[in-house]
């Protein structure tokens, strides 16, 4: 009987030992986000993205012709990242990515002409939560 309970003792230790073991760490990714600008001419960007919090930041960005604009920083699993860009009223041509640990994860472009009459607006947005 003692035999017993002490096996089971034992059994218990070892399965707590193992349990304790097994916790996951979060996973930590560097992101980073783009916005490039494949037009000939110099573009008007409404850009959002959130970084470590769940503030949007918000900014105008006039970035000239193809150049880009990137912001890299680490993030860990459970996180949401998000980035959005927006162009009103001119013609376009552009592209949208969010990068993980280097390679692309999400991307979408798009191209467009404004005639000058009325109101143009496009916008891509790119969001997830890691993993």
């Amino acid at each position: 009987m003692k035999k017993t309970i002490f096996l089971l003792g034992l059994v218990l230790i070892l399965f707590a030992a193992c349990k304790k073991d097994s916790t996951d760490e979060p996973t930590t990714y560097n992101v980073k986000y783009e916005v490039d600008n494949k037009f000939t001419d110099a573009t008007v960007f409404v850009i959002r993205y959130t970084q470590l919090s769940a503030d949007t930041v918000t900014l105008d960005k006039t970035l000239d012709a193809y150049e880009k604009w990137d912001l890299s920083f680490d993030a860990k699993s459970g996180d949401k990242i998000y980035v959005y860009a927006k162009i009103e009223n001119q013609s376009y041509d552009y592209s949208v990515a969010i990068y993980l640990n280097g390679g692309i994860e999400k991307f979408d472009e798009d191209a467009g002409t404004y005639s000058g009459q009325g109101n143009l607006t496009d916008e891509i947005g790119l969001g997830m939560t890691l993993e």
